[in-house]
């Protein structure tokens, strides 16, 4: 509401709709007054006004189909901040949020080094935490920070050059997401690390593996081997509890690290072993936009006739790498003019 109020004077859509909502939100209002009404009268244990009650139900059930019109048409007459914005710039290239989501953590395999701006104080802090820590007990390591900014990035890049190094005798990198099952999960860590150990497909029977089999299995291959374990966006502290049994604590220097939304799944973790990422800097966001946007020009700089325009476009990415990427690469298809970067 803040968002759209602020474009009242310019944008009759979205003065439309703040009236809207405050007229739900005033219906609202009057449905708690009456439920308060009707409790204070002692109408909850009777039946003498059960038509007052059915009445209130459906005024409830209304206004909460009349929000869920609003808040689709938030998104359809585009009045979002400008982080939400942001993603939604983003997610054109692709799809739904989760989708690019997974497309970026798949994507993150292969970026170049000038893709990767902005993280090389947290790039070797987490380097250190993983090669140079001589704790011999397991540890978790938590990433954290808002979606899109940079923490699967980050990570898999880190994640490729240690288990390239063979610092680690198996490793797994496996995503997570929202909607995920234990098993499900279970079986992708089992995979992986079966893959990396053996360089083959694992048994044909792991699809019918139970939770027992498989915590059972990935014990067995864990055992005696320094194991590093990425679990990518993880959003439920629940997810971890489910699964922890199944990396033995064998005292060889095994390291688990997730990335995540919530604080919460980060708490996870002891305090010296998190890492929280913010939006970049604008200085470093400028250089990451211009990398990617100008990339086929030999000096990979913003021409001078575009720099109001990249400034503009790039305050709506708000620092965070995913939208400053994915925008950058959908304006590498576009002509290099100010109409066709205006419009």
């Amino acid at each position: 509401l803040r968002f759209a109020d602020s474009r009242r004077g310019t944008d009759a859509l979205a003065a439309a709709w703040i009236d809207q909502v405050r007229d739900a939100a005033f219906e609202l209002e009057d449905v708690a007054d009456e439920y308060s009404f009707l409790s204070g009268r002692g109408f909850v244990r009777g039946c003498a006004n059960l038509g007052a009650w059915f009445a209130l139900s459906r005024r409830l059930r209304r206004a909460r189909e009349r929000l869920r019109e609003l808040s689709v048409a938030k998104e359809k007459f585009d009045i979002l901040p400008a982080v939400a914005s942001a993603a939604r710039l983003s997610s054109a290239v692709g799809g739904s949020a989760t989708v690019i989501s997974r497309k970026v953590a798949d994507t993150a395999h292969f970026l170049g080094e000038e893709e990767i701006v902005g993280f090389a104080a947290h790039r070797s802090l987490l380097m250190e935490w993983l090669t140079d820590d001589a704790e011999p007990r397991r540890k978790l390591i938590a990433i954290w920070g808002m979606g899109g900014v940079g923490k699967t990035t980050l990570v898999t890049n880190v994640f490729k050059e240690v288990a390239a190094s063979f610092y680690f005798d198996c490793s797994a990198w496996v995503p997570v997401s929202k909607n995920f099952t234990t098993e499900d999960l279970l079986r992708k860590v089992y995979k992986e690390l079966k893959r990396d150990v053996h360089a083959g497909a694992p048994p044909r029977n792991v699809e019918e593996m139970n939770y027992r089999s498989l915590v059972e299995a990935l014990q067995g291959i864990m055992s005696k081997k320094r194991y590093l374990v990425l679990l990518d966006d993880v959003w439920d502290a629940l997810a971890w509890y489910e699964i922890r049994s199944a990396f033995v604590d064998n005292g060889t220097g095994s390291r688990i690290i997730i990335t995540t939304r919530s604080q919460d799944v980060a708490n996870l973790a002891n305090s010296t072993r998190i890492i929280l990422l913010k939006p970049l800097p604008e200085k470093e966001a400028w250089c990451l936009f211009c990398n990617t946007t100008f990339r086929e020009m030999a000096d990979r700089e913003c021409p001078r006739h575009l720099e109001h325009w990249a400034s503009k476009i790039l305050d709506k990415c708000s620092g965070l790498p995913l939208a400053i990427v994915s925008v950058g690469k959908l304006l590498v298809l576009k002509e290099k003019s100010e109409f066709a970067w205006k419009n």
